[in-house]
Order: structure tokens, then sequence, then C-alpha cells
């Protein structure tokens, strides 16, 4: 059975009735039905909401996809990180497993410090500054490669995303292998 894991932008598309969104929910159908395994990742729980907040709970994740439609979905742990991840919801990785998200941080953003400390330093801001816009930059980024990591630890099949910036994984020797679609394509592809 094809393995599927569905970007947080697929979520946001969903929400926001975007071009796409039929298809992520065809996709949701086919899992339904048995015929795709189909899982979210962790991360997208910790990323800002289009009020511009962030969720206080993992329930209220889990309520809004599915207020959303979507039926009860597996959901991949990413790494779990101090005030970022929900407790009970996160990897706490070995050295093999941050080298790993560090080159996909890398691929994904070559200019732009993988830890906080760092790019806060870089952009003049304080470390303990978590609610400025370069937080919540840095902090997007590090979701969506959390994203890619977690469907990359679990080892499934086709990473499901409109985002364009995945697609860098795939043009680094590492990752040449990676099957990185969007929705409408890999709806196409399961009939």
């Amino acid at each position: 059975m094809l393995k599927l894991t569905l970007d947080t932008n697929c979520i946001i598309d969903v929400d926001e009735q975007r071009e796409g969104s039929e298809a992520v929910m065809a996709l949701a159908t086919a899992h339904a039905e048995g015929r795709v395994d189909l899982a979210l990742v962790c991360s997208g729980a910790h990323e800002r909401q289009k009020d511009g907040g962030y969720l206080q709970s993992f329930s209220l994740f889990t309520d809004r996809l599915e207020a959303l439609g979507f039926p009860p979905l597996p959901v991949l742990p990413a790494i779990a990180y101090w005030d970022i991840s929900f407790w009970g919801h996160g990897i706490r990785p070995d050295e093999a497993m941050k080298t790993r998200e560090g080159l996909i941080f890398k691929a994904m953003f070559p200019n732009v410090a993988p830890d906080w400390p760092t790019y806060a330093a870089a952009k003049g801001v304080k470390q303990n500054d978590t609610s400025s816009t370069h937080f919540s930059k840095w902090k997007n980024r590090l979701c969506d490669v959390q994203a890619f990591w977690a469907h990359d630890y679990a080892k499934r099949d086709i990473f499901v995303t409109r985002d364009i910036e995945f697609q860098r994984l795939t043009r680094h020797p590492e990752f040449a292998d990676a099957h990185i679609l969007p929705p409408l394509q890999v709806a196409s592809l399961i009939g």
C-alpha cells in the first residue's frame, strides 16, 4: 500500500478552500477506503495559524482536522523541541537523527542558520524574543524541516505538498530518490 505524508500546507489548503483542496480530500477519502496509507506530521500542530497565533494543545490540532472533514489519520512524530513541540508528541533524538535533520535544513534553507540562537544573532534579535517576526519565520522553516524529517524517518513513499521549498531536497544527492509531489498529481496517481 502506498504510504503518503501530507504537508501542513495541504491542511491549510482545505481550510481555506484553495486550489488543490479537493485533491487533498480525495487522498483522505482513499485513506478511509483503505486504498492508501495517509499520515500527517506532528509538526503541523506547531505552525502559526491563519489568525497569527499558535495552537495551545495538540487536541486543538486534531479537533481542527475533524472539523475540516479529515478521517482519523496517523500522526508521524517529529523531533521534540522545548517550547515548540507538544508534550508526548515528539521524539528525543539521537545524534544520527539530529545530523539528518541538519542535512534536511541545509538542503532546504542553505542560507538560514538551523538553530534559533545563531539565527537571532544574525538578525540582531534577542534570543529570548520568541514573539518576533524573525522567530516566526525561523520556526516555520523548522516545522517544514521537521515535516520532511518525520516522513523520511518513517520511510514513507510520497511527501505531498504544494510548497516549492521542498523541491530543493530532490536536487540534493542525499535526497535524490525522494518523491515530493503536489496533491493533484498524487490524487491522479491513485485514481
